[in-house]
């Protein structure tokens, strides 16, 4: 049975020793927040809420994931009461807080990181009227959505700067300019000039890691998959015909700007197949000016 080849983003991380004052907290590197990644924690009264509510507040957290061949949740929800929610509880990561309250002169919304531990995201949202609430939840959810995106990246990040591969970050840093925090599974598949692709192999499958630089500086969807296919034929598979492309169909590859570390950049997410064979998958490839990752 082929092992099938994941194609990830590189995880950028900055951490800090130091120990912050957070809510009356005294918190440190070492106490990080709690839960899998990609779920949410739903403080929601089931008593209070007709099931209705419920049901809409689940189906915003648990929309898609884009880019996929398949329909994944963006996240999973672990719904409790109110009743329940207290030590271990307040430690995960993303939390909603949906309060029914009959006194309530307003509905109001509040988004606070790290507010009993890091890194995490809580939302509360208070109010007498159900449907205002989800209302507000819907007006704010894709705020809302991107913070818990970011609080998951960080707590990975923290888990994985437990145990880097120094000399392998030493290398990156030297080759591309670029500081990345990489596990200690990684390592060198192959490397040309402008090229590193680093691997972390098991029996089920490969994950990759690809960063490379080129004078190309076409930021256009047409530009970024012209270079991302060349690239890729650097990962060969039994032949060198065999090597992964970008799948163009249906609105995929989704392409949009962000920030990466200050400067403008972009974000192209989708999906890729094996030219010559029959393995494919899922991506995440992000570029800032000459420098790209995978």
């Amino acid at each position: 049975m082929k092992k099938s080849l994941i194609l990830v983003i590189c995880a950028l991380v900055a951490l800090t020793s130091c120990k912050k004052i957070q809510n009356g907290l005294n918190v440190s590197p070492a106490e990080h927040s709690t839960g899998k990644a990609s779920e949410i924690l739903l403080v929601m009264d089931k008593s209070q809420w007709d099931t209705i509510y419920q049901n809409q507040v689940k189906e915003i957290i648990g929309q898609p994931q884009p880019g996929l061949n398949q329909v994944e949740p963006m996240f999973d929800v672990y719904h409790i009461n109110p009743d329940l929610f207290k030590d271990e509880f307040t430690k995960r990561a993303n939390i909603i807080y949906m309060e029914l309250d009959p006194q309530s002169d307003s509905t109001t919304y509040t988004l606070e990181e790290n507010y009993w531990i890091r890194p995490q995201t809580y939302v509360h949202i208070k109010g007498s009227d159900p449907q205002a609430c989800v209302t507000l939840f819907q007006e704010h959810q894709q705020e809302i959505l991107q913070k818990f995106r970011v609080t998951d990246l960080a707590k990975l990040q923290l888990i994985q700067a437990q145990n880097p591969n120094i000399a392998l970050q030493n290398k990156v840093k030297e080759k591309f300019g670029v500081l990345l925090t990489i596990p200690k599974e990684y390592e060198i598949a192959r490397e040309c000039p402008d090229f590193l692709w680093i691997a972390y192999r098991t029996p089920q499958n490969d994950r990759s890691i690809i960063i490379y630089k080129s004078k190309d500086t076409d930021m256009s969807p047409a530009g970024l998959i012209r270079k991302r296919n060349i690239a890729t034929q650097y990962i060969e598979g039994n032949t060198k015909d065999i090597y992964p492309v970008v799948v163009e169909f249906e609105g995929l590859p989704i392409v949009s700007r962000l920030n990466i570390w200050q400067k403008e950049g972009m974000q192209m997410r989708g999906l890729w197949e094996t030219e010559a064979d029959y393995m494919g998958g899922p991506f995440l490839y992000q570029r800032r000016g000459r420098v790209h990752f995978h």
